[in-house]
């Protein structure tokens, strides 16, 4: 744990620098920025703090978060369409709920690591992407995605992968399986993230509510780390 949140202070300082030349190039959007990069502190500062917790305690904080990440889903869907017609999506989405909450019950080993990539992911794809992203990756479903920012956040896993390895931190046996795993972590995160775009880009919504500041709402935040969390607790599973 002591480790992980030094990583993260590290990591937290690199962020900040990135956020506060964003803001230099782009001075109009400061305050929203600097909000957004406090919120996700706390957000991810408060994901492990929860490493600690009893696993039991665990699943009901990863529970509650499902709870209010579905009424938020359906009432996303309420506002632009019928219930009936977007039953298979909830259906999925409630499937990777309950893998979510499963996760919460894995070792320190293996939640630890996957935390740390989806978070290191998400924390630099975003920043590289204002600064140097020059192509669209996907811009029919999400224009602001770029492929220089998803390289970006892909190269700062591997970096803290190779620091994880070296310092016994997963459960990797060698550390290009490291790598390995923590692409394949890099990719289902962004992963997830294209598919809670594809259902806002359906039903002509920015984000799923306004609940979070800066952020939108709880699956605007929690949607990469709800796919990847569910892959891997299903991935578990079935190699027991």
């Amino acid at each position: 744990m002591q480790i992980f949140l030094t990583i993260l202070g590290v990591l937290s300082a690199v962020g900040g620098g990135m956020t506060a030349l964003a803001v230099r190039l782009n001075p109009l959007e400061r305050w929203n920025k600097w909000l957004k990069y406090a919120v996700y502190l706390l957000f991810v500062f408060g994901l492990f703090f929860w490493l600690d917790m009893p696993r039991t305690s665990r699943m009901i904080a990863f529970g509650g978060v499902s709870l209010i990440g579905l009424i938020e889903f359906v009432r996303a869907i309420r506002l632009k369409a019928s219930v009936r017609e977007y039953l298979w999506p909830i259906a999925v989405y409630i499937f990777l709920l309950v893998g979510f909450v499963r996760a919460a019950g894995l070792s320190h080993q293996i939640l630890g690591p996957v935390l740390m990539a989806v978070i290191v992911c998400d924390s630099f794809s975003q920043p590289t992407g204002q600064l140097v992203g020059r192509s669209k990756l996907i811009p029919s479903i999400s224009p602001g995605k770029t492929t220089e920012g998803f390289i970006g956040g892909w190269i700062a896993v591997l970096i803290v992968a190779i620091f994880e390895y070296m310092n016994h931190l997963s459960i990797a046996t060698g550390l290009a399986t490291e790598l390995v795993l923590s692409s394949v972590l890099a990719v289902l995160a962004f992963v997830g993230d294209i598919l809670a775009s594809v259902i806002k880009r359906k039903l002509g919504l920015k984000d799923y509510s306004h609940w979070i500041p800066g952020h939108g709402g709880v699956n605007d935040r929690f949607d990469s780390l709800i796919f990847t969390l569910a892959i891997v607790a299903y991935a578990t599973l079935l190699t027991q």
